[in-house]
C-alpha cells in the first residue's frame, strides 16, 4: 500500500504540475476528484508521520501499519486511502466486448439470480414428481415422464446462467489486469481466477437429478423389521438435489444484501483476506439475522422432507409404526 502510495502521489504531482501540456479535453478528464484530493492529504500525513520516525524505529519497519493506526478516526481514514488506491490502480478498467466494469457486475448479479431461481425451481419439480409417484403407488406414467423432462430442462437453464456467471467473472478479473488468453470458461482460467474449486463444486451439486427412463428399486435390509426397505433411484435423487442450497448464500449476498461488491474487493486487497463464497457466508451467518432465519427454516424443511422420503418406504410394512410418512410429523421432528 506504501508503494501503491507514492506511485500515486507522483501521478497526481506529474498531472498537476503539466496542465499546459494537456489538450482541454484530457485536462478536464484529468481533474482531480475529492477522493483523489482526500487520497494526496492521506499521502501527506503518512509522509510527516514516516519523517518524524527516529532512527532506532527503522528497524520496526516489518511492523502492521495498523498499529500507527490509535484512533477510529486514523482508521476510517486509512480505509478510505485503501479504497482509493484499490479505485484508482486495481478496480476495473476498460471494456470486454463493448461492456465495461458495470455491466459485467450487473450480469454476474442477473446470472446468479437466475441460477438459483430456475435450481430452486427443478428442487420443487423434483418434488411434484415424486409425490405423483408416491400417489401412483410407485409407479411411474406419463405425468411422472413429463415432469422429470421439466425437471431436466429446469437443472440445464441454471446451468446455462451458472456458465455466464462464470464468464462474467472472468471478464472482471480480465478487467482487473489478470492476463487471460480469452474471456471462455475453461479449466485454465477458472483455476487462473481461484474459481476452479467452487465451479467443481457447483457442477456436482447439479447433476443428480431424476432423469427419464431410468427407474430403479434399491432394498437396502432393515435388522429391525427382518426385511428390507425398497427405495426409488427417483427419491436417492432427489434427496441429493438438496446440495443445491449451497447457491442460497451466493444469491443472498450477491442479489439481495450487496456485499460481494468492489469495496469488499478493496479492504480484502489491503488485508490479504479472500473475499470468496466461504468469507461470505461466515459473514452473513455472523452480521444477519435475516440470512440466519432464511437458512435454518430453509433447511428444516429439506431435512424434514429428505426424513419424509426415507421413512415412506417403513408404511408399506405392516409389522412398522410409520408416523414419519406424513410431512408435519417430520417437520416436527426435525425442530425437536
Amino acid at each position: 500500500l506504501a508503494q501503491d502510495a507514492e506511485y500515486m502521489k507522483e501521478k497526481v504531482l506529474e498531472i498537476t504540475s503539466s496542465p499546459s501540456s494537456l489538450s482541454r479535453p484530457v485536462s478536464i478528464a484529468r481533474n482531480k476528484t475529492s477522493d483523489e484530493e482526500d487520497f494526496a492529504r492521506m499521502i501527506a500525513s503518512f509522509s510527516e508521520e514516516e519523517h518524524k520516525q527516529t532512527p532506532s524505529l527503522n528497524k520496526k519497519k516489518k511492523c502492521h501499519t495498523m498499529n500507527m493506526l490509535d484512533t477510529q478516526a486514523a482508521i476510517s481514514e486509512f480505509m478510505c486511502a485503501a479504497v482509493t488506491v484499490y479505485r484508482l490502480l486495481y478496480a476495473p478498467n476498460g471494456t470486454i466486448n463493448e461492456k465495461g466494469w458495470q455491466a459485467w457486475d450487473k450480469a454476474r448479479r442477473w446470472c446468479i439470480m437466475w441460477a438459483f431461481l430456475w435450481a430452486t425451481l427443478g428442487i420443487i419439480v423434483a418434488i411434484g414428481e415424486n409425490e405423483v409417484l408416491w400417489a401412483n403407488n410407485r409407479l411411474p406414467g406419463p405425468l411422472t415422464f413429463w415432469l422429470k423432462w421439466a425437471n431436466v430442462a429446469c437443472s440445464m437453464a441454471a446451468l446455462y446462467c451458472l456458465n455466464h456467471y462464470y464468464r462474467a467473472l472472468i471478464a472482471l478479473e480480465r478487467l482487473r489486469g489478470l492476463p487471460l488468453h480469452h474471456g471462455g470458461v475453461s479449466y485454465t482460467n477458472l483455476s487462473a481466477c481461484g474459481l476452479w474449486e467452487q465451479a467443481l463444486m457447483d457442477l456436482v451439486c447439479m447433476m443428480p437429478q431424476p432423469l427419464p427412463y431410468l427407474h430403479y428399486d434399491i432394498e437396502i435390509g432393515n435388522e429391525g423389521l427382518g426385511d428390507a426397505s425398497e427405495y426409488q433411484l427417483d427419491q436417492i435423487m432427489l434427496v441429493l438435489m438438496f446440495l443445491r442450497i449451497r447457491l442460497l448464500p451466493r444469491f443472498y449476498g450477491d442479489c439481495v444484501t450487496d456485499i460481494n461488491n468492489e469495496i469488499s474487493y478493496a479492504l480484502g486487497n489491503i488485508s490479504r483476506v479472500s473475499i470468496d463464497e466461504n468469507f461470505i457466508f461466515k459473514l452473513l451467518m455472523n452480521t444477519s439475522i435475516h440470512m440466519v432465519l432464511l437458512l435454518w427454516t430453509a433447511q428444516v424443511l429439506f431435512f424434514s422432507y429428505c426424513l419424509m422420503v426415507f421413512e415412506r418406504p417403513e408404511a408399506l410394512n405392516p409389522m412398522a409404526k410409520a408416523d414419519l410418512q406424513h410431512y408435519p410429523n417430520c417437520i416436527w421432528c426435525t425442530v425437536i
